[in-house]
């Protein structure tokens, strides 16, 4: 009978370590290759993210466009103009009949409280 010489693949590379050549990386596959790096395909994986981004994209449009659409077609267009014109009418018109100044942030802020009292105060 043959005697059992078995030996590991671990103990054959490490007891033939100084036969092997060395292992190359990254650099020296460039420095074989002339300075230009191996070509690497990613188109494949690139025009999947895009059809993600894309679905995700159209997605989120027909949400806004649903949600959108369910905000305008249930609000009460009579009292929409009702609610405008009352802005309109205190925001705009009472522009010409200021007591105040604006030349400064304070007197914004005195025009904007004599508006807003105004609008909240009244009978509106």
């Amino acid at each position: 009978m043959a005697p059992n010489n078995k030996v590991s693949p671990l103990e054959a590379l490490q007891a033939n370590k100084a036969d092997l050549p060395p292992l190359a990386t990254y650099s020296d596959a460039v420095a074989a290759a002339g300075g230009k790096g191996p070509a690497i395909d990613t188109t494949r994986r690139h025009k999947a993210e895009l059809k993600s981004f894309f679905k995700e994209l159209a997605l989120y449009l027909v949400w806004v466009g649903c949600f959108s659409m369910s905000i305008f077609l249930s609000r009460d267009n009579t009292q929409m103009f009702f609610y405008t014109a009352m802005f309109k009418d205190v925001f705009i018109t009472n522009d010409f009949q200021m007591q105040v100044d604006i030349g400064d942030a304070d007197g914004f802020w005195e025009w904007a409280a004599e508006t807003m009292d105004s609008l909240l105060g009244g009978d509106y």
